[in-house]
């Protein structure tokens, strides 16, 4: 009797067990789906920069949100996505809130970052910063690290954007030194500094980067050429008294035709009957880039290029300068096309496979797939420094860019950690799509326990 008790216990005991193992299985099984389908829907909103979250996201709401919305959609495409979201899913585990899509979307940046280290590995780095005011009225300063990779192609990767409170040297370098401790990245390994012509930045004893080479002397510093040329740009015009006064009724214009909707509706039609007629008698021709509309901002003394563009778009009257200004960017360029040339030349010598290689870029490259690289380290790594060294720091500024379209007036209160986030999926979309779901949602599981 008490064999059959025993067998008879231990029958229901593993019953039970399976039972409830086989429950927790297919919770789990749909928690990863619900997770899944959430995810797939963060990445669409991340990679096209739009906002996550509505006015009124309550159940009896005509508009949820962004999220929501698509989510919903998404479900009502997808039966498999349908049976573990929305009604189907847990009251407590809907995996829909705010703090959720926050950690996924930082796991999603923390993913990008990291194959953007792995990629850079123990290479030599230039570091390019910049420093501007969002819609928010925060100081925001974006990093930027420029590399060549494995292949000897010239890399540059927004490594993220810091909130400093002030833009004295010691908040910024403060700032730089804990984002390096972060990504463990070594002031050993930088190679070049690239900044605009603040005061705070070039100062000799006490500016930004003087204190960078005093920790690493052998890191270079040169003004961006940009910042050079539109310095030089605004001296010649205020120097020049006929260009001069042409920026000065440039200037006039634009505050006339954009202070009245009605007078830049006016303009934009006297300028279409012009251009119409002109067609008409084949003296222009249309095409894309060509006479099309386009808008004249104000010229202004710290705005990159707003000079230079109004010059270029008057060609006609003034081809002096725009052949001086055609003179200084070739001269900015000839030190590196020599050096390339004088190599090239010496490696047609020996192969034949670098033939018409006319760059830098191109013959690292090819010194690559040669296997050169290995045969001369020496003048490799000598090219590899030249091509360290950028010319300006354009692609901050395009940052800058990106984070208009991020944060906007209707999305002002955006956090830092958010915005960062936000921007490095946003502006390293290429990274982000080589990073697959499941090292995310790994990610994400091992920031803190997960209930299911």
């Amino acid at each position: 009797m008490r064999q059959e008790y025993s067998l008879r216990v231990s029958r229901i005991k593993d019953s039970v067990e399976y039972s409830f193992s086989s429950g927790k299985h297919e919770l789990e099984v749909a928690y990863r789906k619900r997770l899944t389908s959430n995810l797939k829907v963060i990445r669409f909103f991340l990679l096209q920069g739009l906002p996550f979250w509505g006015h009124d996201e309550s159940s009896t709401s005509f508009n949820r949100g962004n999220f929501l919305e698509l989510l919903k959609w998404y479900s009502s495409e997808c039966p498999e996505v349908a049976a573990v979201v929305g009604m189907n899913a847990p009251g407590n585990n809907q995996t829909i809130f705010p703090k959720i899509q926050k950690k996924l979307v930082n796991a999603c940046a923390v993913e990008t970052t990291n194959a953007i280290l792995a990629d850079l590995g123990d290479r030599w780095f230039t570091l390019l910063l910049d420093e501007a005011r969002d819609c928010s009225v925060k100081e925001q300063m974006a990093v930027v690290i420029r590399y060549v990779n494995k292949h000897g192609e010239v890399i540059e990767r927004f490594m993220a954007v810091v909130h400093v409170a002030t833009t004295t040297t010691a908040c910024l370098k403060e700032a730089i030194d804990s984002l390096f401790a972060k990504y463990g990245l070594s002031v050993a390994r930088l190679r070049d500094q690239r900044y605009n012509g603040a005061s705070n930045m070039y100062r000799e004893f006490n500016g930004l980067k003087s204190l960078t080479m005093k920790e690493n002397p052998y890191v270079l510093y040169v003004h961006c050429f940009a910042h050079q040329l539109q310095l030089m740009v605004v001296a010649v015009a205020q120097a020049n008294q006929y260009v001069c006064d042409f920026m000065w009724i440039v200037g006039s214009i634009v505050n006339t035709s954009a202070s009245s909707c009605k007078r830049a509706d006016k303009l934009r039609q006297l300028e279409h009957d012009r251009k119409v007629k002109l067609l008409e008698r084949g003296e222009i021709s249309s095409g894309r880039g060509l006479n099309q509309e386009t808008s004249l901002a104000r010229p202004g003394d710290t705005r990159w290029g707003s000079h230079h563009s109004t010059l270029c778009r008057f060609e006609q009257m003034w081809p002096f300068v725009i052949e001086v200004l055609q003179n200084l960017i070739d001269d900015g360029d000839r030190s590196s096309k020599g050096l390339s040339r004088t190599l090239v030349e010496r490696m047609e010598r020996s192969d034949e496979r670098f033939k018409g290689i006319s760059d830098l870029g191109a013959l690292a490259k090819k010194m690559i797939e040669t296997m050169k690289n290995r045969v001369f380290p020496l003048v490799y790594w000598m090219i590899e420094l030249a091509l360290l060294l950028p010319v300006a720091t354009a692609t901050v500024e395009r940052l800058f860019s990106a984070m208009n379209i991020v944060k906007t007036d209707l999305r002002n209160r955006i956090g830092d950690e958010w915005i960062n986030d936000s921007l490095v999926v946003y502006i390293e979309k290429d990274v982000f799509n080589t990073v697959d779901n499941e090292q995310i949602l790994q990610r994400f599981q091992n920031t803190e326990s997960q209930r299911i």
